[in-house]
């Protein structure tokens, strides 16, 4: 018989000198109600707590006290939790026919395999959603709190293609949907997968097009190239984005930004960076991406690593007082934005950088970005390595020590025979693991 959940939400820290630090609550006490209501999310949270003087029940040890506590409006608790989302998670609905997490292979940390279509995790924490799973109520709570910007997967705006693509009745809807959340006041961030020979060519360009008719309700589009791993057997046939297919969506998508630039005062679309990186084009220039609306997207990545490189090896020292040396993984796509900085890193006399390009084994199939690396690749390619002092990993190949495919940090440590870095994914992040 499966073990009950308990009740209440895992306090994770406590803000110290702050209101519950004062009353003495600590990380592993339970919330399990403000003025007699449970959250349903941190959104909840705050609302609940923001007020005076409030009621709290809490948990330690099995046993729950209650706690009144005075504090002026708008006051902080100080109080931290694991998770953004407590009744758990709004899953997807969908049976999308590019969904990655179908294309997952055995083995995987178990929340890889969680497809949220979450409402609050679109508006909080930047996660795309369909709109194609909202209760009335759910609704309601949208336009009641004005949770805007959100960010909608579209993927083609001509209901058929839509429905095809996402196997939904309701996803031909989406027009409707959008033009729901903009008369609740609510903005969107939206993206395209493109699949080719599902919406591609004409399909995109009405999609894109639509889309633009409702700006500024729309901020923006983020075009990115469809994900295929090694693992699709039984799942619809799909191709990946040639390099003939991304220089044509450069050429047609650069036309559109011209005509929306004049006319809208923003380039409104933006491809991701896979497109210029399989094309074999430079990238825009810096201003191009605007307020890079959609690096959550791929989109603006590389140029954005490039100009804080430019600044950040400003500062760098002309020598280093004893001889270091270090291995930095990257994923095989972005190795030429690497390189340029690996290089520029070298100049510094008594360091060495070796630039270490991971092909993605674990997934197969045409996977090469960072982020889907797992810790068997690392593994096997590191095996009779000369790592140097230290290896250093980008943060976006991990999640609290765990790759995609349960492995560990540890793991990859004793594997490297070094210690291993994961540091944030920016220049200033490797600059910091190499200098200290």
């Amino acid at each position: 018989m499966p073990e009950k959940k308990r009740p209440g939400i895992v306090i994770t820290a406590v803000e110290p000198n702050s209101i519950a630090g004062e009353i003495g609550l600590e990380p592993g006490d339970r919330l399990i109600t403000i003025n007699g209501r449970v959250p349903r999310d941190v959104l909840d949270y705050q609302s609940l707590a923001d007020g005076e003087d409030i009621e709290v029940v809490i948990e330690r040890d099995g046993e729950s006290t209650c706690v009144e506590i005075e504090k002026d409006e708008g006051d902080s608790l100080g109080l931290s939790f694991g998770d953004v989302v407590f009744d758990g998670v709004r899953q997807c609905k969908n049976r999308c026919v590019f969904c990655f997490i179908h294309q997952n292979p055995k083995g995987m940390r178990k929340s890889v395999w969680v497809r949220d279509d979450d409402y609050r995790l679109s508006f909080l924490e930047g996660h795309f959603i369909t709109l194609t799973n909202l209760s009335d109520e759910e609704w309601k709570r949208i336009s009641d709190e004005r949770m805007s910007p959100m960010r909608v997967s579209v993927h083609a705006t001509d209901p058929d293609v839509r429905r095809r693509m996402l196997k939904h009745p309701d996803a031909g809807n989406v027009m409707d949907h959008l033009q729901r959340l903009f008369d609740a006041g609510i903005s969107v961030h939206t993206q395209i997968v493109l699949c080719p020979g599902w919406n591609d060519g004409e399909i995109l360009e009405r999609t894109v097009h639509e889309l633009a008719e409702h700006h500024p309700n729309v901020i923006s589009v983020a075009v990115v190239p469809v994900g295929l791993t090694g693992y699709r057997k039984n799942l619809p046939d799909l191709v990946p984005v040639s390099p003939e297919l991304a220089r044509e969506t450069i050429r047609v998508v650069g036309k559109w930004q011209r005509a929306f630039k004049f006319r809208l005062g923003t380039r409104f679309v933006f491809l991701a960076d896979e497109f210029w990186l399989k094309a074999g084009m430079a990238f825009p220039k810096y201003t191009e991406y605007e307020d890079f609306p959609a690096l959550e997207d791929g989109v603006g990545l590389c140029r954005l690593w490039d100009h804080q490189w430019r600044l950040a090896r400003r500062k760098l020292p002309e020598s280093l007082p004893a001889p270091h040396r270090v291995t930095a993984v990257t994923g095989e796509l972005a190795e030429p934005v690497l390189r340029k900085t690996v290089d520029g890193l070298n100049l510094v006399e008594g360091l060495k950088v070796e630039l270490l390009p991971v092909r993605n084994d674990f997934f197969g199939g045409g996977i090469t970005v960072t982020g889907l690396l797992t810790g068997s690749d690392v593994i096997r390619a590191v095996k009779d390595t000369n790592i140097g002092d230290a290896l250093i990993l980008p943060d976006v190949m991990t999640r609290q020590g765990v790759f995609l495919d349960d492995v560990t940090l540890d793991e990859v440590e004793e594997a490297a025979g070094a210690p291993v870095l994961s540091v944030e994914t920016s220049p200033a992040g490797l600059i910091n693991a190499i200098f200290g």
